[in-house]
């Protein structure tokens, strides 16, 4: 009887030594609205209707939009955009993470919260 007691005593021990650890991830919002680096060579436009990327790449201008996706996860997420100017429709995946209310990193570049 008391290895019993001692087996259901360890037990719960370890389940409440689990519960502060076992945290509910908050997922990030949709970076919603305009968006630019700074010089603006870069844009991103996030709406309910679609999507916009645009930008130089030094060489060419790149132009990607479309209907648009996000996965978040706890910093950010993956912002998909089914690009219609491909030969058929195809997505192009961008990792957006939060930096703070007005700022994010797309794929590593700084955009800021346009008016």
């Amino acid at each position: 009887m008391h290895a019993f007691r001692f087996i259901i005593c360890f037990a719960a021990g370890f389940l409440f030594a689990l519960i502060p650890s076992i945290a509910i991830a908050q997922e990030a919002p949709v970076p919603s609205g305009s968006w630019a680096t700074n010089p603006p060579s870069e844009k991103l436009l996030v709406t309910a209707s679609g999507c916009r990327f645009s930008g130089n790449n030094g060489v060419s201008s790149v132009l990607i939009e479309g209907d648009c996706s996000w996965k978040p996860s706890s910093a950010g997420g993956i912002l998909t955009i089914i690009n219609v100017h491909a030969y058929k429709p195809a997505p192009v995946y961008f990792n957006v993470i939060w930096v703070d209310a007005k700022h994010i990193k797309v794929e590593g570049d700084l955009f800021s919260k346009q008016n």
